[in-house]
Order: structure tokens, then sequence, then C-alpha cells
């Protein structure tokens, strides 16, 4: 336990010392230019991508004859794409079990 504060304490003091380090006004700036369109448009593209690939998922697994349903499966995928972040991406192997 004492291990992972110490990692939390070392991954916090890095990021205050890149956001320190960083131009934030000019990144808020930026950010503040923005139009709905400009950020509408990414995540419905990403949201049209994570449909895809869950009706991916779902078609390899009923090629496998995995008794799953399709809400099963987007919760796989949500899983898989949670740790997908992880070392070796494990969540891919957390997904199949």
């Amino acid at each position: 336990m004492a291990l992972l504060a110490a990692f939390l304490a070392l991954v916090l003091a890095r990021l205050l010392g890149l956001a320190a380090a960083a131009a934030w006004e000019d990144t808020r700036a930026q950010i503040a230019k923005l139009g709905s369109r400009q950020i509408d448009l990414p995540l419905g593209l990403s949201l049209v991508n994570f449909g895809f690939r869950c009706l991916s998922w779902h078609f390899f697994a009923q090629a496998f004859c995995l008794p799953m349903g399709l809400e099963q499966n987007l919760r796989h995928v949500l899983g898989g794409f949670a740790t997908s972040v992880t070392p070796g991406r494990i969540g891919e192997v957390i997904r199949v079990r």
C-alpha cells in the first residue's frame, strides 16, 4: 500500500510540474476558440468508431459460439477499452476471459 501511495504521489508531482511548465493561458485561449462543430464532430466520430468496435467484438464472439448478448459484449468492450492503457494492453486479455 505504501508503494502505491508513493507511486501516486510521484505521478501527481510530475503532473503538477508539467502544469507549471506549460503555458496554460495559451492552451485555455485556444480551447475557448473552438466551436461546437470542432468538438462535436470528433466526439461523434469516436462514438461511431466505438460502435463499430462493439459490433465487431459481438460478431467475433458469435463466430466462436460464445453465449453472450450484445449488451454483455458492450460491457466487455467497455472493460477492454478502460484497461487498454495498461502495460501490454492487458485489458484485451481480460476482455477475452
